[in-house]
């Protein structure tokens, strides 16, 4: 396996290649395998052009970083090509791995089930992950209340057999965002 940074990288920065390499040294996994994962298609975001793709690729590999493009969308998906992995992820994305829109069963709605439902469709793909033999490092991130990490603001209470699938990454803090040096950019 290796370490997997899964990110739009637009534009990549040092707190995406800090947080990676830190991340594979807490996993006991050589800089070497870190790689940064672009997907062509986010669950939130849509698609990518292939001429931003290709110029975010460069930038990567300019700065040293090796990089894979993929079409997986979730982490279910994700596990799935890469089991044994770690994937290195912030405190947003952290919430949004436990957020159960992405795990209705087909003859459920988020809207009419309950608190104890969601828990338990999360619970269950959180368990189809570590099934995969996947981890999750997340890195604390500034929030729009501030700086935000897995022990300082939990999502939910994981049940005692996903123990150790997410880690969180001490004592790391870089309060740098691709949307902040975009904007930045076309000022």
């Amino acid at each position: 396996g290796c370490l997997l940074l899964p990110g739009s990288f637009n534009p990549i920065h040092e707190g995406h290649e800090e947080m990676a390499r830190r991340s594979a040294a807490l996993c006991g996994r050589p800089s070497q395998n870190i790689l940064f994962e672009l997907c062509v298609v986010n669950a939130d975001k849509g698609a990518i052009d292939v001429g931003q793709l290709l110029a975010r690729i460069e930038r990567v590999v300019s700065r040293g970083g090796r990089v894979l493009a993929s079409r997986a969308m979730l982490f279910d998906h994700k596990a799935e090509l890469f089991p044994g992995s770690d994937f290195a992820v912030g405190y947003d994305t952290y919430r949004r791995i436990l957020d159960p829109k992405y795990y209705v069963p087909a003859d459920k709605s988020l809207d009419t089930s309950s608190l104890e439902e969601r828990c338990g469709w999360v619970a269950e793909a959180m368990r189809r992950l570590k099934g995969n033999g996947i981890r999750f490092v997340v890195a604390g991130r500034c929030d729009g209340d501030g700086f935000k990490t897995m022990e300082s603001d939990p999502v939910i209470e994981l049940p005692e057999d996903l123990s150790g699938l997410f880690l969180a990454l001490p004592d790391f803090r870089m309060d740098i965002s691709s949307t902040a040096l975009r904007a930045k950019r076309k000022s």
